[in-house]
């Protein structure tokens, strides 16, 4: 068994202030540059936490992430944001990306939902949605396969995650997968499953960390044991 350290798992939760100010930001009273140092602040402070509690690999933040796939379907051409939609069983919700053509990779994602600045030269890991999970969370309109669909959502994250490594310490991506959990997948679902990830692990050298919650993680045993991911994670709540 191998021990990567202690990180965080998920996005960090926002402080009441950072909510006040993104809805003046909304409403159009308050600028991008006062929501940004807002955004700012908690995010030093965040880090700062994280050291002071020995983690040895940290987390941004990522509080401008409204959800785990808001800054894709704003940014990727073929994608959009959709309706609201419940986060599995709980009152949490996130806009269900709408697949409305050919999806590809042709900027920078997450550059501006991200305060580099606050990691420095520190290693660093992001949490980004597992392709098969972001898939099957998806409203797909345009894919007749849905495997084609995972395997460009892969190539996707594959993409951006080789620019952060070009432009920062970027050492670990966690890939969420609740989706994995969910049931057993069958022998289609799963290969599929790892043809993500090694698209993934071609392109980024750091460590793939699977991460699964909200099920029973026996339903995605034993083969993800031998996923490709480095790691695998458990959540035991």
């Amino acid at each position: 068994m191998k021990i990567s350290g202690c990180h965080l798992a998920g996005l960090y939760p926002r402080s009441d202030r950072l909510f006040t100010t993104m809805k003046k930001y909304v409403r159009g009273a308050a600028s991008r540059d006062e929501l940004l140092a807002v955004v700012r602040d908690e995010s030093k402070e965040i880090v700062m936490i994280q050291k002071e509690a020995g983690m040895t690999v940290l987390i941004e933040g990522q509080l401008l992430w409204h959800d785990h796939f808001r800054p894709f379907s704003e940014t990727i051409p073929g994608m959009k944001p959709g309706p609201l939609t419940r986060w599995f069983d709980n009152n949490v919700f996130y806009k269900k990306p709408v697949i409305v053509g050919e999806l590809s990779w042709n900027k920078p994602v997450t550059t501006d939902y991200l305060v580099l600045e606050v990691v420095g030269e520190e290693g660093w890991k992001v949490v980004m949605p597992e392709p098969f999970t972001f898939a099957s969370l998806s409203d797909n309109r345009y894919y007749d396969r849905f495997e084609d669909l995972v395997i460009d959502i892969a190539g996707i994250i594959a993409k951006e995650l080789s620019y952060l490594e070009d432009i920062s310490r970027l050492v670990m991506v966690q890939l969420s997968g609740p989706v994995l959990v969910q049931k057993r997948l069958d022998g289609d679902s799963v290969e599929l499953v790892r043809q993500g990830i090694e698209i993934i692990k071609k392109s980024f050298s750091g460590e793939v960390f699977l991460h699964t919650f909200f099920s029973d993680f026996s339903n995605a045993l034993p083969w993800i044991l031998d996923s490709g991911a480095d790691l695998i994670g458990i959540d035991m709540t």
